[in-house]
């Protein structure tokens, strides 16, 4: 994915190349983890729904990211997918009584992930702000302060989760 997609002719997209070159570089991302980053650009890719874009992140770093990883992205994707479209509708409501109402939403996953609290919770907060919900953003970026988080590797997070959603348009457009 990423070497091919880098190294493709299109100029429209350029910008993108660039930003995805230096997510993909660990100088420019120091804050997280080779293994965090890909994660979240996989929770991403399946968020947007788009299984030829997972199958060329893992086909660049396929030792990187294990079946429980990539699980867990799924897993990220599809609760995320489901919270997202609640709590975003909720919110986009302004109606305090319905915003008081219990979602009665199992989320049993959102425990029982098998994976780091931070590695869940960035992937989280990455598809949850391709996906537009204030009330979710909000939600992980505290949860992420509150097990020792900076506002670094929340940046990154963000950073990674707008260039795997640009990359997605620009793939999707050049089809």
């Amino acid at each position: 994915m990423s070497q091919k997609y880098i190294q493709s002719p299109e100029e429209f997209d350029k910008d993108i190349k660039l930003n995805l070159s230096n997510i993909l570089n660990d100088e420019s991302t120091a804050e997280l983890s080779k293994k965090q980053k890909l994660f979240i650009m996989v929770s991403v890719a399946y968020g947007l729904k788009n299984k030829n874009l997972v199958k060329d992140i893992l086909a660049d770093h396929n030792s990187v990211l294990n079946e429980q990883d990539i699980n867990g992205a799924k897993i990220v994707a599809t609760i995320m997918a489901m919270n997202n479209v609640y709590y975003r509708a909720s919110h986009f409501s302004e109606d305090d009584e319905l915003q008081k109402e219990s979602p009665r939403l199992r989320m049993n996953m959102m425990i029982k992930h098998g994976l780091e609290k931070l590695d869940f919770e960035i992937a989280c907060l990455a598809v949850s702000a391709v996906e537009g919900c204030q009330k979710c953003v909000s939600s992980h970026i505290a949860a992420l302060k509150t097990i020792g988080a900076n506002v670094k590797q929340i940046q990154t997070t963000l950073r990674i989760a707008a260039v795997i959603n640009a990359m997605n348009t620009a793939i999707l457009i050049k089809d």
